[in-house]
């Protein structure tokens, strides 16, 4: 049978696979925006370091889909989470509130009126992380049976016929 995108597992990699790409992009900008602050501060490292062992987990994890791939992928990205939590305290270096209400007090400006002084991190950067993470451990989510399409195929239907009486997920032992 040929695969589509009606099928929850193949939506599911296409829309990791489009995650992954966002956390290459993302490594991509991290690079180059901590340029100077990598020689001196070790912790700069550590976005570079998460989203290269994500990309890598992704190049393994996506073939083995049903067998593994998707828990593995869904605690990677579960790992970004706090990682943007983090990052977004050390870019407002150690004082959130104040990080934050200063950004409204900019962002309530009027255009060209906007003065910045340029003298530290982006204080909402980190929380891409955050919200990546978050949007792939909710991609990775395991598909229930009572939740599928009806347009499953003949191979498909006495499991998650099985499945649905259980309300268990599906699609661990079945084909595309």
């Amino acid at each position: 049978m040929q695969p589509s995108l009606r099928s929850p597992f193949v939506a599911q990699r296409l829309a990791v696979a489009l995650l992954l790409g966002g956390i290459a992009l993302l490594v991509v900008e991290v690079r180059f925006e901590h340029h100077v602050v990598l020689a001196d501060k070790t912790q700069a490292w550590v976005p570079l370091i998460y989203g290269a062992a994500m990309l890598a987990l992704g190049a393994l994890a996506l073939p083995l889909w049903r067998r593994g791939g998707r828990q593995a992928m869904a605690w990677g990205f579960a790992f970004g989470v706090p990682l943007g939590v983090v990052g977004f305290f050390f870019h407002a270096k150690g004082d959130p509130a104040s990080a934050v209400a200063d950004l409204f007090r900019i962002v309530l400006r009027s255009p060209g009126d906007i003065v910045t002084d340029g003298g530290g991190p982006p204080i909402l950067a980190p929380l891409a992380w955050f919200g990546l993470g978050l949007l792939g451990v909710v991609v990775c989510m395991p598909v229930y049976a009572h939740e599928r399409a009806r347009g499953a195929g003949t191979a498909d239907r006495a499991d998650t016929a099985r499945a649905a009486a259980h309300d268990e997920p599906i699609g661990d032992d079945t084909h595309e």
